[in-house]
């Protein structure tokens, strides 16, 4: 109901140009996609690498008193492009109780569909480790918001990282992984 009341809120120039702008953001991710590929060497040995997706992705998209359909479109282009098929957008509403009607039509037009209405932390939280109303996701796709706080290192420290990965954090991911795998064998 609020995504039909958010289209007809919306200025049918805006949206063409969110449209624009998702084709080419889509564009750029589909070029920089890493490829699945496999290899033969003459002495016998296979190689190769195998791309997939993870199950899910969170995007946060700061929000409340201000709209940022462009951060919807940051996020959840590279996730989609990227074949994630569960993309959970958490976003604060306005003192109305609703979301922006721009960023709700551009999360529509890429294919999100599950959206949570918190803001801060606490939804950074709630979907990293999940509650009653949301699942909790994989990893997380942003733009250099709120996972460059405190919360980022929290959610490494504390979630299972065989299931938890945070895809615009990879080198610090591989470090922390790293490290657990050597304490966790007594190599420091």
């Amino acid at each position: 109901a609020e995504f039909t009341e958010a289209e007809a809120l919306t200025k049918p120039e805006v949206v063409a140009a969110i449209k624009r702008a998702i084709a080419n953001v889509t564009k750029f991710h589909e070029e920089q996609m890493p490829k699945t590929w496999l290899t033969n060497r003459p002495y016998g040995a296979m190689l190769g690498q195998k791309v997939t997706p993870v199950d899910s992705v969170g995007i946060y998209v700061p929000g409340g008193t201000a709209a940022y359909p462009s951060s919807v479109i940051m996020n959840a282009c590279p996730a989609k492009v990227a074949g994630v098929p569960r993309i959970v957008m958490a976003v604060p509403c306005g003192k109305d109780g609703k979301v922006n009607p721009y960023v709700l039509v551009t999360a529509k037009e890429i294919g999100v569909t599950e959206i949570y209405k918190m803001g801060g932390a606490q939804a950074v939280a709630a979907l990293a480790f999940g509650t009653e109303t949301a699942k909790y996701i994989v990893g997380f796709v942003e733009d250099q918001t709120i996972l460059d706080s405190g919360v980022y290192q929290f959610f490494i420290e504390n979630t299972d990282s065989s299931k938890n990965t945070l895809s615009n954090k990879v080198y610090k991911t591989i470090v922390v992984i790293i490290e657990e795998f050597f304490k966790e064998n007594g190599f420091i």
